[in-house]
């Protein structure tokens, strides 16, 4: 249960995103902000954020974070091979669940399975090979010489890009983020206006059950590379004024008087039967 968001400005090549730390657990049920961040850097130019197992998501990032962290390869080289790390532990865990306890592998599987296995054993293992769901969703964040990119990595490792759309969020609270950037997002808008959509679509998000009040907010450029606002800069203080101030606008507008004013009994319809 989280919330993740990825913004992108084209004019000016940076991408703007913001995400929560809530921890919530199911078995036992427990849910409690971490003093850790979700995200992962994977190097001076490319974050992802994570959606779902966040510890998954962490071992895939990891992964990859050892291979580009010290170079900087094209964003979208650095979202296949996420991809590519989510589908190998996708198989790694499918194995370890339906395989290595009947000695075989994915591939003796593949090639030999239905020999190897009774008819009904097999055809469950087929089944669940093909719909375990890893339940980690990705977002592959970052800029380079040619501009900024965003990147979504789902099950069984599908990957979508998301440049032409500028915007992407998943997660719980994904679907409220997603509103809530269609109302504001501007592509051709300065690089506040596309810090604040991602911090305005977070804190959106926070009616969403799972989702925290703590935030991580960032952008990403080729000038400054990762820069960070945490919630005691006055930048985000300012960001959090901008979005109260427009969450009581928007309350009177729609408790203003004149609603009241309204008459709908001449207007009212009678029901044919």
């Amino acid at each position: 249960m989280t919330v993740c968001i990825a913004a992108i400005n084209h004019t000016h090549k940076l991408i703007a995103f913001a995400t929560e730390r809530m921890v919530t657990a199911t078995s036992p049920p427990i849910e409690f902000e971490h003093s850790v961040g979700k995200l992962t850097q994977l190097n001076q130019y490319c974050v992802a954020l994570p959606a779902g197992d966040a510890i998954r998501g962490k071992e895939i990032f990891d992964s990859v974070r050892g291979t580009v962290e010290k170079a900087n390869p094209p964003i979208p080289q650095i979202a296949e091979q996420v991809k590519e790390m989510y589908q190998r532990k996708r198989l790694q865990i499918l194995e370890a669940l339906h395989l290595r306890s009947r000695g075989i592998n994915h591939q003796a599987f593949i090639e030999a399975g239905a020999k190897l296995l009774p008819p009904n054993i097999y055809a469950q293992i087929d089944y669940a090979l093909a719909t375990f769901d890893l339940q980690v969703e990705a977002i592959v964040a970052g800029v380079d010489e040619s501009g900024a990119s965003v990147y979504g990595i789902r099950n069984p490792g599908l990957i979508s890009c998301f440049n032409s759309i500028g915007f992407h969020a998943i997660g719980t609270g994904g679907m409220h983020a997603l509103i809530s950037l269609i109302e504001t997002y501007a592509p051709e808008a300065g690089p506040a206006h596309t810090l604040y959509s991602a911090f305005r679509a977070k804190k959106v998000a926070e009616v969403t059950p799972g989702v925290g009040a703590e935030t991580d907010l960032g952008i990403i450029s080729i000038r400054q590379k990762i820069k960070y606002f945490h919630k005691n800069t006055e930048l985000f203080k300012s960001l959090n004024e901008l979005y109260e101030k427009e969450k009581k606008a928007r309350k009177d507008l729609i408790n203003r008087s004149e609603i009241d004013k309204l008459s709908i009994e001449d207007r009212a319809e009678e029901v044919v039967e």
